[in-house]
């Protein structure tokens, strides 16, 4: 399963990360299915709770896709393959600070939020 990889790459990269494992993600349904609950329950994990999307609050949404539309702006593909190709590159390319600094971003964004009562966050 999915969030048991990530959990072994967590923990190979930050060890002190064992005991504590933090899980936020939105309320689609295969993240309240009952059996990916069951996972997460059974592994002791806790589940940040989310607000109700919010365009602001989705690092997809207000982050990596911002650099998928300018990456891939014009071009045009022969195939889903190729699609899915040159989506992987323009995530790939990105490295890992630009993910960093996404995660930075929805941390501020997030205070924001709350600071605002729920409101949508303007840049």
């Amino acid at each position: 399963m999915t969030l048991t990889k990530l959990k072994a790459q967590i923990s190979g990269v930050r060890p002190e990360k064992k005991t504590t494992f933090l899980l936020q993600h939105d309320i689609a349904r295969p993240h309240t299915s009952l059996k990916t609950v069951e996972h997460i329950v059974n592994r002791g994990w806790t589940v940040v709770p989310h607000p109700p999307y919010s365009l602001d609050l989705a690092p997809s949404d207000f982050h990596l896709f911002g650099l998928m539309k300018d990456g891939l702006h014009g071009q045009h593909f022969p195939s889903n393959d190729a699609v899915v190709r040159a989506v992987n590159q323009c995530a790939t390319s990105a490295g890992a600070e630009f993910y960093e600094r996404g995660m930075q971003a929805l941390v501020h964004r997030w205070r924001k939020c709350i600071a605002i009562g729920g409101d949508n966050v303007e840049k």
